[in-house]
């Protein structure tokens, strides 16, 4: 391009990507620029100028071709003449036809509206689904709360042995209940966002020697023997969330107490590192279950997921308390793992600082 006479100099091949013939238009800037887009023109001119200061001039811009539908092209260019004076005199460039490339960047751009889109309609159906969730368990709770109170007045009544079998046949019913509404409530909470993990003093050998004794109360009922380490190199005066922690591993050890009906549970807490103002410690619950199924491993933290899915389920539950676990040691900065062959026993483990 002359820049003093405004002329342009090309190769044929500039006018055929267009579709127009040599005479059809003149080589003159003028005509260039009449062939623009007219949302493009102001950026094409405002980069061709700012050349001139030592900025780079490629642009990517819309130009109308003879059919009166419109191309992409990108112009590479730059000053090759400078006057005497200082002022410029001859740029070369190129320009290259790049419409296929923006049409399929526009594609993928539609697709990503519409997939955010379809996100945005999966989280709004997703928190629907979680508040009606919890509010329905709440009004199913208020009901519970008053067969538990019934049944705890009917305990206190002359009952024959058959008769108390049945109110202990109904508690255990409700107690179980009480567990998914709780449990449902929980998943609510998280997945709507409205978990709140808070961050108190506390000690943790209390804490975990508490759940020890319910894991022992409630595996020695089943003839199971269990075992307990607790690392005297771990700092028990700790800062976080004693209540979520305690809900983490009961989770997990009543998972190992539901599907071991013989041998044994361990749960371990083990120093991993630490320094003045930090420590990790690794959690364990070690079983000799029915370990988990090769098709479930890879969903065995996913909600409503368990290892029985035969019609007539030997354990009971609904799926969420691994699920629960998961969600809850990431929401503390911490993580879940395990391993696990079937018919030998499973191993949980949850890190964190």
């Amino acid at each position: 391009m002359n820049l003093i006479t405004d002329e342009i100099y090309h190769y044929n091949n500039w006018k055929r990507i267009l579709g127009y013939e040599e005479q059809e238009i003149s080589d003159s800037c003028d005509s260039w620029k009449k062939l623009i887009h007219h949302e493009d023109l102001p950026y094409v001119l405002e980069k061709f100028h700012k050349q001139f200061e030592g900025e780079d001039y490629i642009v990517e811009y819309r130009i109308k071709c003879k059919t009166g539908q419109y191309k992409w092209l990108r112009t590479k260019g730059r000053v090759v003449q400078w006057s005497e004076d200082g002022k410029p005199m001859r740029m070369i460039g190129t320009n290259e036809d790049i419409t296929d490339r923006k049409l399929i960047e526009q594609e993928l751009k539609e697709k990503c509206k519409q997939l955010e889109q379809l996100k945005k309609e999966a989280e709004a159906a997703n928190k629907a689904k979680s508040n009606f969730l919890a509010n329905m368990s709440h009004e199913i709770r208020t009901p519970i709360n008053g067969i538990i109170g019934m049944l705890q007045l009917l305990e206190l009544t002359l009952l024959n042995e058959e008769q108390r079998r049945y109110v202990n046949r109904m508690k255990e019913s409700t107690d179980l209940l009480v567990a998914i509404i709780n449990d449902i409530l929980d998943i609510s909470k998280i997945e709507a966002g409205k978990l709140k993990i808070e961050n108190k003093p506390y000690d943790l050998f209390i804490t975990i020697n508490t759940i020890y004794n319910n894991l022992l109360l409630q595996g020695s009922s089943k003839g199971l023997e269990i075992g307990f380490y607790f690392d005297p190199k771990i700092q028990t005066k700790v800062i976080g969330d004693e209540m979520r922690l305690k809900q983490i591993l009961t989770n997990l050890t009543n998972n190992a107490v539901k599907y071991t009906d013989e041998g044994y549970i361990t749960l371990r807490a083990e120093l991993i590192c630490s320094d003045s103002s930090f420590q990790k410690v690794r959690f364990a619950v070690i079983d000799s279950g029915i370990g988990v199924d090769g098709e479930l491993k890879d969903k065995i933290f996913d909600n409503f997921e368990q290892g029985d899915l035969s019609n007539e389920k030997k354990y009971m539950g609904v799926g969420l308390g691994l699920s629960i676990a998961k969600r809850l040691a990431e929401e503390m900065g911490g993580t879940i793992s395990y391993e696990s062959e079937v018919g030998v026993g499973s191993s949980f483990y949850f890190i964190c600082k």
